[in-house]
């Protein structure tokens, strides 16, 4: 866990010795964006947490290779828009929570969410 640290990259650093990772805990930080295939070296991830941060852009391959993926929390971060299909690759996604966001809603926007 390495929620309230106030970093604002830590990805580089979670070598593979933590691939096998099931939780991740990275709220309360100051991250931006979550760029394509930062998360590809935790594949056994299943509880991603990244509230509290000041993500504005995630990477439509953001999620790439995360097939066990079930519960994602994006809530009380700085996202305007998604692009569709940002969460199309989480077959197993059961809880998604990405309140407190400035998401606006458009004809196609959940198409894939």
């Amino acid at each position: 866990m390495l929620k309230g640290n106030f970093t604002s990259s830590v990805f580089g650093s979670l070598r593979r010795k933590y691939s096998n990772l099931t939780l991740l805990d990275l709220s309360h930080n100051k991250f931006r964006s979550l760029g394509g295939g930062v998360l590809r070296r935790f594949p056994n991830l299943r509880k991603l947490i990244l509230s509290w941060n000041a993500i504005e852009l995630v990477d439509l391959k953001a999620f790439d290779g995360l097939k066990s993926l079930t519960w994602v929390d994006l809530s009380h971060n700085e996202m305007i828009e998604l692009a569709g299909g940002t969460f199309k690759s989480l077959s197993n996604l059961t809880y998604l929570d990405l309140s407190y966001n400035h998401l606006q809603v458009t004809n196609n926007s959940t198409k894939y969410i």
